[in-house]
């Protein structure tokens, strides 16, 4: 839990200071963390697989200054969840998490199906 707080601690300093290139760094270091704490390979191996090809994806939903903010209140609700042994709600907020990158997709290429 301490390595996965200072690592969100990291992203919460790019977030306020609107530091994109740090904001992304610090993001990947939080999830790989977070996946590679559940002590499964197969899991975090594709997990890191999927991140890899969407970068380009995900590195949108940096522009807009309210979706950082979400992203950053996001993962420290999943911190909590762990806390709090939450299985469910941490299953849902990982869920949850990731069509905010879906959606930044679709309005920078006009698409909204």
């Amino acid at each position: 839990m301490d390595e996965l707080k200072r690592r969100q601690a990291v992203h919460d300093i790019a977030v306020q200071q609107a530091d994109l290139a740090g904001i992304f760094r610090a993001n990947l270091a939080f999830h790989r963390h977070l996946f590679g704490c559940c002590n499964n390979a197969f899991l975090s191996g594709a997990v890191e697989a999927a991140s890899q090809r969407a970068h380009s994806v995900r590195f949108l939903v940096l522009t807009n200054a309210q979706s950082r903010e979400t992203a950053r209140l996001e993962h420290h609700a999943m911190i909590a969840a762990i806390e709090n042994n939450d299985r469910e709600a941490l299953i849902r907020l990982c869920r949850d998490h990731l069509p905010a990158s879906k959606l930044a997709y679709l309005r920078a290429y006009g698409s909204t199906r």
